[in-house]
């Protein structure tokens, strides 16, 4: 069975390949700017998952390496959205994750949602390399991605 590593602030946590099949996703593609403002699906990667489990918790994963897959001038816009994700999380996960689906205009685009990554098998597979972001803390400061 495939294993999804999951990392987490005390500890490491195991999302199975038979769970990842079976719940709803979105995953988002970044894709970098032209000098003219548009962007091309074919420099197009999916950077960013958003899971969202039978019970409604939504978990947020992000490829290890996405840092160094965005251009220097998209870094902090990438990262605030990331921050503003994991914000959002706790406070209105379904809104989040309807915006998430819908996102067409800028670097930061959904490339496909569905009810099952299965459907999916390239998403499902490339879904095991990903590691999950924690939600802020309402009362921590702000932590690094």
């Amino acid at each position: 069975m495939i294993m999804l590593a999951v990392l987490t602030e005390s500890h490491s946590k195991m999302l199975n390949f038979a769970e990842r099949r079976r719940i709803q996703f979105c995953a988002l593609d970044y894709r970098p700017q032209g000098a003219d403002g548009t962007s091309s699906s074919h420099d197009a990667k999916v950077i960013i998952f958003l899971l969202r489990l039978r019970n409604g918790h939504l978990r947020l994963f992000v490829h290890p390496d996405w840092r160094s897959m965005v251009c220097p001038e998209d870094l902090d816009y990438i990262g605030d959205i990331v921050s503003d994700f994991k914000r959002r999380i706790r406070q209105d996960s379904g809104a989040l994750f309807e915006q998430a689906k819908s996102l067409a205009v800028g670097p930061l685009v959904t490339h496909s949602e569905g009810i099952s990554l299965a459907e999916h098998p390239a998403l499902l597979e490339l879904s095991s390399t990903f590691l999950e972001l924690l939600p802020q803390r309402r009362s921590s400061c702000r932590s690094a991605e």
